[in-house]
Order: C-alpha cells, then sequence, then structure tokens
C-alpha cells in the first residue's frame, strides 16, 4: 500500500515537470533565443529594447535553471521505476547532486532580476507615455544600460547567502554494499537556522519578490492605462512617434498581465510556506507558472511589438516576405528623396542696385528642375526622371 500511494504521488510530479514544464522549458528557451537575436539587431537600439534585451537574457536562465532542477528530475519520477533507466538516472546520480549548489541560486538571482526589469519596464514607459517631454532626457540607452546592470548587481547582492544554503555530500552505506558511491544533496546548517528560514526565506522573499515589485507594477500601469484612454479620445491628433509610443506601452502592459497571472499562486504557496502549510502539487505548479511567465514574452511581443515582428521575419523568414519588403523599401525610398530635394531648396531674396528683387534658387542635390518666370514662382517638374542633370544656380527677375 506504501509502494502504491508512493508511485501514485509521483505521478503528478511527472506530468507537471517532467512533461509540461519541459516542453514549455523547450519553447522558451527558443522563444528568448529568438527574442535576444533580434532585439540585439542595430535598428532595435533604444532604450527599451535594451531593458528587453536584459529580461529576455535573464528569463532564459530562469527557464534553464527550472528545467535542471524540476523538469529533469520530474521524468526520473517515471511511474513503474521507468525512470531508473538511462540517461535521466545518470543524470540524477551523477550530474544533479552536484550542479544544484550552483544552479539554485543562479536560478533565484535571475528570477530576481527579471522581475525587478519588468518593473524597470513599467516605469520607461510610464515616463514615455506620461511624462513624453521629459523622455528624450530621462528615457536614454545609457540609462537603460545603467539600470540593466544596477539590477543584476542588487540581483546577485541580495540573493548571496542563497549560495551558502545546500551543499553536497556523499550518502552513508553500510559495509557490505558495494555499488558506486552515491552523493545527495542536503541543506546547509545555515539553511536550517530557523531565524534565517523565517526572515530571510520567507518575509523577505515574500516581500522583495512579490509585494514590493507587484505594488510597483500596479501603480505604473495604471497610470499608463489611464493615460491610453485619455488619448484614444484625440488619437488622430497625436503624431506618429506619439501612436508608436502609445501601442508599445500596449504591448508591455500585455507583458505586465502575464507577470501578474503567473506569480499569483507563487504568491499563495509563500504565504503558505509561512503558515507552514505546504502542498507538493501546488509546489509543482508554482515552477510551472514561473517558467511560463519566463516563456511567454516572445510571443507577446511578436503579436504586439510591429517593429520586432518585421525584423523578426527579414533575419529568420526573409525568402517568404523578400518581394513585399522590396516594395515597401523603394517606396520609402522614392518618399525620402523626394523630401530631401524639397527641403534642399531655398530662396533667397536680394535686391540689386536698380532696386530691383532678384531670387536665387540652389541646390544641393541633382534632380530636374523647372523654373517658371511666373510672378516668380518656382515649381518642380516631377517628368522626365531618366534623364537627370546637375542643377546649377538659377535667377528669375521678378
Amino acid at each position: 500500500m506504501e509502494r502504491a500511494a508512493e508511485d501514485l504521488d509521483m505521478v503528478p510530479n511527472f506530468f507537471i515537470a517532467g512533461i509540461l514544464l519541459n516542453f514549455i522549458g523547450v519553447l522558451g528557451l527558443t522563444g528568448n533565443s529568438l527574442s535576444i537575436a533580434v532585439l540585439s539587431r542595430p535598428q532595435m537600439k533604444n532604450s527599451i529594447n535594451c531593458i528587453l534585451l536584459g529580461l529576455a537574457s535573464f528569463d532564459l536562465i530562469v527557464i534553464l535553471t527550472a528545467v535542471l532542477m524540476f523538469g529533469l528530475p520530474g521524468l526520473h519520477q517515471l511511474p513503474y521505476q521507468l525512470g531508473e533507466i538511462g540517461i535521466i538516472s545518470f543524470y540524477m546520480k551523477r550530474v544533479y547532486p552536484f550542479i544544484i549548489p550552483y544552479v539554485y541560486p543562479i536560478g533565484v538571482v535571475a528570477q530576481t532580476a527579471s522581475v525587478y526589469l519588468t518593473v524597470c519596464v513599467s516605469i520607461e514607459r510610464y515616463v514615455a507615455v506620461c511624462k513624453p517631454l521629459r523622455a528624450k532626457s530621462v528615457c536614454t540607452y545609457k540609462r537603460a544600460k545603467i539600470a540593466v546592470l544596477c539590477t543584476a548587481v542588487f540581483s546577485i547582492v541580495y540573493n548571496l547567502p542563497r549560495f551558502f544554503e545546500t551543499a553536497t555530500y556523499q550518502s552513508e552505506k553500510s559495509g557490505n554494499e558495494t555499488d558506486t558511491d552515491e552523493y545527495q544533496v542536503s541543506p546547509t546548517r545555515l539553511r536550517l537556522d530557523k531565524y534565517y528560514v523565517l526572515i530571510y526565506i520567507h518575509s523577505m522573499y515574500l516581500i522583495f519578490h512579490y509585494v514590493l515589485p507587484l505594488s510597483l507594477l500596479a501603480v505604473y500601469n495604471c497610470l499608463i492605462y489611464l493615460e491610453i484612454r485619455r488619448t484614444d479620445v484625440i488619437r488622430a491628433q497625436l503624431s506618429r512617434n506619439q501612436k508608436r509610443e502609445l501601442g508599445l506601452a500596449m504591448m508591455l502592459v500585455c507583458v505586465v498581465i502575464v507577470f501578474f497571472l503567473c506569480n499569483i499562486l507563487p504568491l499563495v504557496v509563500n504565504v503558505l510556506e509561512l503558515m507552514r502549510q505546504m502542498s507538493h502539487v501546488l509546489l509543482q505548479l508554482s515552477n510551472l507558472l514561473v517558467t511560463l511567465n519566463s516563456s511567454a514574452n516572445f510571443i507577446i511581443y511578436c503579436i504586439f511589438g510591429e517593429k520586432f515582428r518585421k525584423i523578426f521575419l527579414q533575419k529568420f523568414c526573409a525568402c517568404s516576405i523578400k518581394p513585399q519588403v522590396h516594395g515597401v523599401e523603394m517606396e520609402r525610398r522614392r518618399s525620402t528623396l523626394a523630401s530631401i530635394q524639397v527641403e534642399n531648396m531655398f530662396v533667397i531674396h536680394k535686391e540689386d542696385m536698380n532696386g530691383d528683387n532678384r531670387a536665387i534658387r540652389r541646390s544641393l542635390s541633382p534632380a530636374l528642375l523647372k523654373v517658371e518666370n511666373c510672378n516668380g514662382r518656382l515649381s518642380i517638374d516631377q517628368h522626365h526622371h531618366h534623364h537627370p542633370t546637375p542643377i546649377k544656380t538659377f535667377y528669375t527677375k521678378v
């Protein structure tokens, strides 16, 4: 009966951690790798994309550590001892005990950095949308890099005690056993200290991972949402850049909503741990949701990020969009050339010795222009584009 109950307890862990978490983890590793490849492109170089690049990098680490700590061990808990064979068994006996004392604190560091970079994203969008006059001086690429660096340093310093919570020990065996040595991961004296567990593991984790960041995210995103609702009334009067900032803000609001939804259960689990009421299934679901949160951003970027989607398609699906991109690019070049030709022309009126006004027209770029002596007006000849001639200085008498 005890053996049957133990196998029954392994089934949820196998399906939640062994199947779902590994499946989402593989998708998340792929998605964040693609996000890093797109966000690191030169044309994506701005303040918000710098923060998103840091967020994707730390999310990648979170997913990788989750697979190593929970996903692969979940496969090892296959029913009927099927997990005792193959490479998974080798990983659990020869790899897992030696990497967990390092993978675990690195994962917590990455999770902390991911949480606070999400807060940085909301603050950056708040300034860009609600304080547009200050955005150019505040939301700079240099400041964004400093924010990512400071977040990483804070995450490492805050989680330094995590590196001393676990250690690898050799399992004790009776003298009759001749099997090869086995190792296991065990908590250190620091991790077993009741004051350390109460203050640092539960209380401070609750405050710095949930209460503080979730409160900041709620406040800033409510302000962003109210500003978006207000600007919907005057959307026709907004400039192209303002519309782009609003669209980007909506995308990042979706990122924050997913963050909230995926961190509600981990918050509940942390409170239950503080009350010493623990559920193994809820713990596994909590780890699954954290992995899902770190894996979902790539899909949000593709759905709501027009520029992100365009560069992603150009980089990884160039064959399917080449004709369309070529046509759009050619139209953009024609429009740019026409605007340059018009902007580079200027008229200087000066008075000659007899008191007559003369108009001196000059152009800084070659184009075929037609001068009409009709009350001193100048017009651009839009015909014969196949035979451009250099522009000289023309004088027309008024």
